[in-house]
């Protein structure tokens, strides 16, 4: 206990500030306002919302303030305040006129006042004269529940502004569609589907869709709206044990940039090139093709790689923008290809300028990126129905093979499908959300840009597969030769070939391969943001305040790391990646977070954004059935197994070997943290496990002055602390006890429980009943609270607080 040095004052200085928030107008002689105080006790940090009214000294009217030492006396509901600019000096400069304040101010750094005439001020003081709790258990309640989401709010206060938002809802919808809509739905969907029984393949994508794909979409956007913070820190409030989700999430997205923007410089690369007529892919008499190159007449299956025979397409693909004929594989990548590295500075530096200020620049983005496809795919059908053998290519597509659906592996690639189509688990859908006002209806968002995901992927295999009818008319050959080719090289060997007899070709050409970019560009867009926006969130005082130079760095670090890829033998690499880095990983984040997020606290959540909570369906699917089908994924996966190959090239032993570390080095992050979550935390391994099994950190709200509905409508929320304010008054113990000992039929587990709390409450009451003892000996007026223990904010300990006492 510590005694102030003023002989009229008797002082107990309960913390040190470690944080203030000022939003006060001073008119003449008065400051109105509130301020948030931190303080900083030795076991933890509670935060305490003040209110106030500041009053200043009793002063002449006619003197300056610099020549009366004073201090603002502070009276609020729970408490009367003094503080000091230092130990010695206690008095304020003066200011001139009309001034507002809304700034975090750490300590010994904070600025009372902004004007020419006044010095940096430092706060190192805050005496508490006297702490007098509410009235009504009701205020008591609503001050709690006001305390407990402030975190995120003054964590942006810190970096002097508050968390951006999107500018309007569509902004929003067009980031999650242009995230969810890639390259993914126009070559892998329609091979899939053709694949897998064509329109009967749609039945088990939409009932994946349904009980899988929609739940997982809203379940993640849900999150990221209501904590408001990025993959990293959101498992601080979730289960922070589980920390290390997000570390592996930042880590998957790593990998996946490492070599989806090199594709996308493809596309770019062909853009360019379709500028030029006639294309460099239609004629074998280039400078790289080979003897083996024939004219699209010649008698041989398109993309057959087991034929002495090629098409010029294929070769301009394989020879000309991967020069792979200079690579024999990882064991010797190559050069550098200098056309494609310019490409890929290219696509870099759309991507910095379009989320250097996140939701502000790449919300202006979204509009180009993510409207341009459906401008493209709309044109490329209009056009392509016009074509001869369109209309067979169609019904190709569509026509239902109904034995399909009795193969298991139909129903596991359309769970696939629509898993990595919507793309949960890369932690964007989370980021992208936490941009938004907790009062938006995530609901109707999640549900349209799911259903026009998958009614993009439709729309594309009508796009592909009447080009594919036109093409097999041309040649004379059965549709599904034509479409026995899937991935990469069905956009980057078939499509431009057919393009190559359309009238108007290079138009054709442009539009779609602009197409192909901004598909490319704007989930590029999200998957950074989501990097960006997880360790600005987890480090703000460092990087939040830095974030145009973090990105900058960032984009440079991630385009060294690209640079393998853009060698001759960077196909082989990026197939390499696409197999090992993210496919199991990605699995294995989705089935911890079904698992581990608690669906009563979640839906709570969800009730207090929307107003009610999700239905039984929704829990059940988050329960069971998305953890069975993910399961069901990487079981499967996992007994599916195969030696990666790349055409006729095998890779090598010792790449399997170097696969598994890599698969394994973004998975590892989850033990990892979780050893030194335990090792930093104190205590018996029991109760370490159970703290970090609370969440240590709350979602912050909108900060409001308190009136009576907040009163007449407040509940405890018992999810976020374990304890609460206990009035402390000897007749109410006695009360308690008399009531706890009549009942005979209580279980000996709950009697000793209540024992515990009894004997707690009774030391509690002791101490306050010596220290009025010791006060009214010195003739002290007496005014303790009505409870002395609260439990702080992280939820993980309880700190006693002894309240000050005044004359």
């Amino acid at each position: 206990m510590h005694r102030a040095t003023r002989k009229t004052q008797s002082d107990v200085i309960l913390g040190q500030v470690t944080w203030l928030i000022f939003d006060f107008e001073q008119t003449e002689d008065r400051l109105h306002g509130y301020t948030i105080f931190g303080f900083q006790f030795p076991k933890g940090s509670v935060m305490i919302v003040l209110i106030v009214q500041i009053r200043k000294a009793d002063r002449a009217r006619d003197e300056p303030l610099t020549k009366h030492p004073y201090a603002f006396s502070c009276e609020a509901m729970w408490g009367q305040f003094r503080f000091f600019e230092s130990a010695s000096a206690a008095f304020l400069r003066k200011t001139s006129g009309r001034i507002k304040f809304r700034q975090l101010f750490p300590i010994h750094s904070q600025k009372i006042s902004h004007t020419p005439e006044s010095r940096p001020r430092q706060i190192t003081r805050l005496i508490v004269t006297s702490c007098k709790a509410p009235s009504s258990t009701a205020l008591l309640l609503v001050m709690f529940n006001r305390m407990k989401r402030l975190r995120k709010r003054l964590a942006a206060a810190s970096a002097g502004e508050e968390r951006l938002e999107w500018a309007n809802k569509a902004e929003f919808l067009l980031a999650i569609i242009g995230f969810s809509v890639d390259l993914g739905n126009v070559w892998r969907f329609p091979y899939i589907c053709y694949r897998n029984g064509g329109g009967a393949f749609l039945v088990p994508y939409f009932v994946m869709f349904i009980f899988c794909g929609l739940p997982l979409f809203y379940m993640e956007m849900a999150l990221g709206q209501f904590h408001q913070c990025g993959c990293i820190s959101i498992w601080k409030r979730l289960v922070p044990i589980f920390k290390g989700v997000g570390y592996a999430t930042c880590l998957i997205d790593v990998y996946m940039g490492c070599f989806y923007n090199t594709i996308i410089s493809w596309a770019l690369f062909y853009l360019s090139s379709s500028f030029k007529w006639p294309f460099p892919w239609q004629s074998c008499d280039n400078v790289w093709n080979t003897e083996n190159c024939i004219p699209d007449n010649a008698t041989v299956s398109l993309g057959n790689t087991s034929s002495n025979y090629t098409n010029a397409a294929e070769e301009f693909f394989l020879r000309r923008v991967l020069e792979i004929q200079n690579s024999d594989g990882l064991e010797n990548l190559g050069n550098i290809r200098w056309p494609l590295l310019l490409c890929l500075l290219v696509i870099y530096t759309i991507v910095y300028f379009a989320i250097w200020r996140g939701p502000l620049s790449s919300g202006k983005a979204v509009w180009f990126t993510a409207t341009i496809p459906y401008v493209a795919l709309f044109a490329l059908l209009a056009h392509s129905c016009t074509l001869p053998g369109s209309q067979a290519g169609i019904k190709y597509f569509l026509m239902p093979d109904w034995s399909k659906l009795l193969n298991i592996e139909v129903w596991i690639d359309a769970a696939t499908q629509i898993f990595f189509s919507l793309g949960p688990g890369f932690g964007v859908l989370i980021a992208l959300a936490s941009y938004n006002s907790r009062r938006n209806n995530f609901y109707r968002d999640a549900i349209v840009a799911g259903c026009i995901n998958s009614l993009t992927s439709i729309l594309s295999g009508l796009v592909i597969f009447s080009v594919l009818g036109y093409m097999a008319d041309c040649l004379n050959k059965d549709i599904g030769e034509v479409a026995e080719t899937g991935g990469p090289g069905l956009v980057f060997i078939v499509y431009p070939r057919a393009i190559s007899t359309m009238k108007a070709a290079p138009v054709w050409s442009v539009i779609f391969f602009i197409m192909l970019v901004t598909l490319g560009v704007d989930s590029t867009f999200a998957g950074f943001e989501a990097i960006l926006t997880a360790f600005c969130d987890e480090y703000p005082s460092v990087l939040e305040k830095n974030r145009k130079l973090f990105a900058m760095f960032f984009m440079m670090a991630m385009f060294f790391f690209s640079l393998p890829t853009v060698t001759y033998g960077g196909n082989y690499l990026i197939e390499y990646l696409d197999h090992y880095a993210v496919s199991y990983p990605v699995l294995i984040v989705v089935m911890v977070e079904t698992v581990t997020i608690r669906i009563k606290r979640f839906s709570a959540d969800v009730n207090e954004m929307l107003g009610v909570e999700p239905s039984r369906f929704l829990k059940l699917c988050w329960l069971v059935v998305c953890p069975a089908i993910v399961s069901m994924i990487l079981i499967f996966a996992t007994v599916q197994l195969k030696p990666l190959t790349l055409n006729n090239y095998e890779y090598p032993e010792w790449s399997l070997i170097l696969g598994w570390i890599i698969r394994l080095s973004s998975i590892v992050c989850i033990p990892i943290c979780i050893i030194l979550a335990l090792v930093r935390e104190r205590g018996s391994l029991k109760s370490r496990l159970h703290c970090l099994m609370v969440p240590s950190q709350l979602p912050a709200t909108s900060l409001r002055s308190m009136d009576s509905k907040d009163c007449a409508n407040c509940s405890m929320d018992k999810r976020h602390f374990s304890e609460v304010a206990l009035p402390m008054i000897s007749s109410l113990l006695e009360k308690i006890m008399s009531l706890l000992l009549a009942r005979k039929k209580t279980k000996r587990t709950g009697m000793r429980c209540v024992m515990n709390l009894i004997r707690v409450l009774r030391k509690v009451e002791r101490f306050i009943n010596f220290v009025a003892a010791d006060y009214q000996s010195q003739n002290v007026s007496i005014k303790y609270n009505i409870f002395t223990k609260v439990t702080l904010l992280h939820g993980r300990r309880s700190e006693e607080l002894r309240f000050s006492f005044a004359r």
